[in-house]
């Protein structure tokens, strides 16, 4: 007579185990969330920087179109 094969359920666990667990899940949450924010951050960062370009190079070509049509004194 062949014997059956092991059953495959894990072993009942402790009130210690399961509380690490839930650490650990509360922990993921938190580091993922925590890396969401930093990248929306980061993006609004290089948004602002590139806007802030933008503006520059509309005030530069401003200023030589006027010193075009408006020659200084010599």
């Amino acid at each position: 007579m062949t014997e059956a094969p092991p059953l495959t359920t894990r072993p009942p666990r402790g009130r210690a185990a399961r509380r690490a667990d839930r650490a650990a899940r509360r922990l993921r949450a938190a580091r993922r969330g925590f890396e969401l924010s930093a990248a929306a951050l980061r993006s609004a960062a290089l948004d602002e920087v590139e806007r802030h370009g933008l503006i520059r190079t509309v005030l530069r070509a401003s200023l030589e179109r006027r010193a075009q049509t408006c020659p200084a004194d010599p």
